[in-house]
């Protein structure tokens, strides 16, 4: 997500909420609306406070490259197989 609409009187107005993404350690990890602080007083929005609004994910590189590895380790095994049948 890359906007939320608040509403607020002129003086609390901001160019941007910052929130830090340092807290997704891990895939799974999320940040959610209730996280980043918005004070209830001075911002009013039409969101539920658990609505996430960024997750760690493990990028699609990596994801391919587990695959790839997962492959070459599973390849052994059935070269040893094709050899015992030869035999």
């Amino acid at each position: 997500m890359k906007e939320i609409e608040v509403q607020c009187l002129p003086r609390n107005l901001v160019e941007n909420f910052e929130v830090d993404l340092s807290l997704l350690q891990k895939e799974g990890d999320a940040i959610r609306l209730e996280d980043i602080g918005l004070d209830p007083e001075k911002y009013e929005h039409h969101y539920e406070a658990d609505m996430t609004l960024v997750s760690a994910t493990m990028p699609r590189a990596a994801t391919e490259e587990e695959d790839e590895e997962g492959e070459s380790e599973e390849a052994p095994e059935d070269t040893q197989e094709e050899a015992e049948e030869n035999a």
